[in-house]
């Protein structure tokens, strides 16, 4: 194996990798002023564009992953079509690749927010492509002819999270503004504007029958919402810090969510109450993704991404690399890969793993 280690003072990469997690973690709309707000963000974007590109690069032929380079800074989602042949990821160059899910080749660039992509999800028929950006807007892509359909402004801070229902007649979007919004995608309108946060929305879910959604926030808690009259139903509590993010099962009869309590709380979707909490994740939990058949749970921490059997509540395996923060994860449609987001500006692609117990 080959080995090549970032130049310059480890003492200063270390501080400032060090503030940067710190800016990452806090809470997002502390400063309640647009100016404020603003300011928190430059200092952040400062901080992040003096780290080196690649904190430390590893050759090994065999290993059992993809390392898809495309992008020119961070990399902060990732989502696979459902058909499973594309894969497409957004970064912080504002710019969102698609890629051939099986080569690993890059397709396509789409090309049209001016600010950091910071989510990206496709509608279930594959049809559509939603991204959200630091620029405050949502883009609806078409998947085939990959151009602009329309693009949805209503939130006053960066949008960071989003999810469709399953017939894919409405998008939820959450934002830095502390609200989160169910979107008309036809109509291009707000059908309900959720307030309740006190601090950012980082993560957002719907139920797959559409009827609930639930956000998370920086305020420590997670709301689940009546989808169709945007009233809150619950707040869970049982975080002790930043709610980074959460997801409904596919099978709607669990909700997951990851904190920067360094904690997995696995929660029963019908009543909210906690089933379980997986520990050992050793870091800040910055994404997770179910697997097709809601068994598995795949969550993202510091550098590794761990395989957790949701019934059983325990690790199946972990999936580590030498590469930058996990920052999204996605399992493919037959549920046999997984992909991830990473810090340092590249799209891992993890192939023939064996997720049984």
């Amino acid at each position: 194996m080959k080995k090549r280690f970032f130049k310059g003072s480890s003492i200063l990469i270390a501080v400032i990798g060090a503030m940067v997690v710190f800016l990452l973690c806090m809470p997002s709309s502390s400063l309640a002023q647009a100016g404020e707000k603003g300011f928190v963000d430059a200092i952040a974007d400062f901080l992040r564009s003096l780290m080196p590109r690649s904190l430390l690069f590893v050759e090994d032929d065999k290993r059992d992953f993809k390392v898809l380079r495309g992008h020119t800074d961070r990399v902060w989602t990732v989502a696979f079509n459902p058909d499973g042949r594309t894969l497409a990821s957004g970064a912080m160059d504002d710019n969102i690749i698609i890629w051939d899910a099986a080569t690993g080749n890059v397709l396509h660039t789409l090309r049209g927010h001016t600010r950091a992509v910071a989510s990206l999800i496709y509608s279930q028929d594959g049809k559509r492509i939603a991204s959200a950006s630091r620029d405050q807007s949502i883009i609806l892509w078409d998947v085939s002819s990959r151009k602009q359909i329309k693009t949805l402004s209503a939130h006053n801070a960066s949008v960071v999270s989003l999810s469709f229902s399953a017939d894919g007649k409405r998008l939820l979007s959450g934002s830095e503004d502390r609200t989160a919004i169910i979107w008309d995608v036809e109509k291009g309108r707000p059908i309900h504007v959720l307030r309740g946060h006190r601090y950012a929305v980082n993560a957002v879910s719907f139920s797959p029958d559409g009827t609930r959604v639930a956000t998370g926030s920086d305020d420590f808690t997670i709301i689940i919402w009546d989808a169709l009259k945007g009233k809150a139903i619950q707040k869970l509590t049982e975080h002790k810090s930043l709610v980074k993010c959460l997801s409904f099962s596919p099978d709607g009869k669990t909700l997951a969510s990851g904190s920067a309590d360094q904690a997995v709380i696995i929660w029963d979707a019908r009543t909210g109450q906690k089933i379980r909490t997986l520990i050992g994740s050793g870091s800040i939990v910055f994404c997770l993704a179910f697997s097709p058949d809601s068994r598995r749970l795949a969550s993202g921490a510091h550098q590794d991404i761990i395989i957790w059997d949701v019934s059983a509540g325990t690790r199946l395996k972990t999936l580590s690399t030498p590469y930058g923060y996990v920052l999204s994860v996605a399992f493919s449609p037959d549920g046999k890969r997984v992909a991830a987001a990473r810090e340092d500006l590249v799209v891992t692609l993890y192939e023939r793993i064996d997720l049984s117990p």
